[in-house]
């Protein structure tokens, strides 16, 4: 359509379609305006998917590794026929990178979302894998492992309230029969004995961006390999759970792009994937490679106080990067464009304390530069103060 906007107004992130279907809105991906609304301009740029993709394989490929990229389509694409306005073919922005990723589409099925949610049935996570391991490892077909894999299992039916029925979400009333109908389902799930290992995660794994990472264990695996796996989909346990049936390691992790070949050093994966939701391209970051450190910069969080007491200025900084990881660097100061003194940052902290007495009364200007490492990217910035 040419826009959508009057079939969501007003609403808050579930929107209804047809036939008892419900769909996710207003989110940060705009998952069903970047494939339908004609009005929307997509963020998407490929060429940067592309050069970030390619840096990434290289690196990769000197560490004698290679990765594969599976994309699993969006519940909008692929319960299409019932939204609740009339559709043209998708606008896909994995169309402009097929070349490099794998499309899950051929696949899938309109039973494989649950219902009252935006995450993947355990059912349809088992074929997704199932069709992955035969990819990998093309000695048996996708139904053969599939029925492996359901050997390693339990199955058991829970009642499930998905997030489309949430308070947050839900935009119709709970007095409306498809609430009542819809917001506790039950549905299947399936248990794996794995062992939970993220203790054992060094610091440096255990989280970016806010993001935790999961590390598994299974003795009772289908294989003794070990799998590596870049991860940005609504789906992330599930799918940590069901590859655990045949790996006996996998460790999920989500770099945000941020490639990190230290991560793949220290965990030595046997395979290395990349497993996203299609809506995710929409917004993905895909930040340039540093040739001489063969990686991306992680960006970092500085905090500061700064403080003047009888003519002394006293700064004290703290610093970390997205992974919540001190950054130890080099701070450069001046004062005016003048430089003042330059101090290291050990465990992401530093103190500076200076004399400003020949300083004209007035508006002055502290500059701070952070330089960059070997993993993380140098960061500037200015703060103001008055000497009266």
């Amino acid at each position: 359509m040419e826009d959508i906007t009057e079939f969501t107004e007003g609403l808050k992130k579930t929107l209804k379609g047809k036939n008892d279907t419900f769909f996710h809105i207003n989110d940060l991906t705009n998952e069903i305006r970047q494939h339908y609304d004609l009005s929307y301009t997509p963020k998407f740029n490929s060429d940067k998917f592309i050069e970030n993709y390619k840096a990434r394989e290289n690196s990769l490929n000197e560490l004698g590794m290679d990765i594969e990229t599976f994309i699993i389509p969006d519940k909008s694409i692929l319960l299409k026929d019932n939204l609740p306005f009339e559709t043209q073919k998708p606008r896909r922005n994995i169309d402009q990178i097929n070349q490099y990723v794998h499309d899950l589409l051929d696949i899938m099925d309109d039973q494989d979302y649950i219902v009252n949610d935006i995450i993947l049935r355990d059912s349809a996570v088992v074929k997704i894998v199932s069709y992955i391991l035969s990819y990998l490892y093309p000695v048996k077909n996708m139904y053969q492992y599939s029925q492996e894999i359901m050997e390693k299992i339990n199955m058991d039916f829970k009642y499930h309230k998905g997030i489309l029925f949430t308070d947050s979400c839900w935009s119709y009333g709970k007095d409306d029969e498809s609430y009542k109908k819809y917001e506790n389902i039950l549905t299947e799930k399936y248990d794996v004995n794995y062992i939970d290992s993220f203790s054992w995660i060094p610091r440096y794994y255990k989280i970016f961006n806010n993001k935790y990472s999961i590390h598994y264990k299974n003795e009772d695996s289908i294989s003794d390999k070990k799998a590596l796996i870049l991860i940005k989909s609504a789906s992330v346990l599930s799918l940590a759970s069901i590859f655990s049936t045949y790996f006996t390691e996998v460790f999920f992790y989500n770099d945000f792009n941020y490639y990190n070949p230290y991560l793949v050093q220290w965990f030595k994966p046997d395979v290395i994937l990349e497993i996203k939701d299609e809506k995710e391209l929409e917004t993905m970051d895909c930040p340039k490679f540093i040739p001489k450190f063969g990686n991306p910069l992680i960006p970092v969080y500085f905090r500061n106080s700064l403080s003047i007491n009888n003519n002394i200025l006293s700064l004290s900084v703290n610093c970390i990067d997205l992974r919540k990881v001190p950054v130890n660097t080099n701070c450069q100061l001046n004062i005016d464009g003048k430089k003042t003194t330059n101090f290291d940052l050990i465990n992401g902290k530093g103190n500076f304390k200076c004399d400003i007495s020949d300083l004209e009364k007035g508006e002055h200007q502290l500059n701070i530069y952070l330089e960059y490492t070997n993993i993380t990217k140098d960061k500037k910035i200015v703060k103001k103060f008055t000497v009266d």
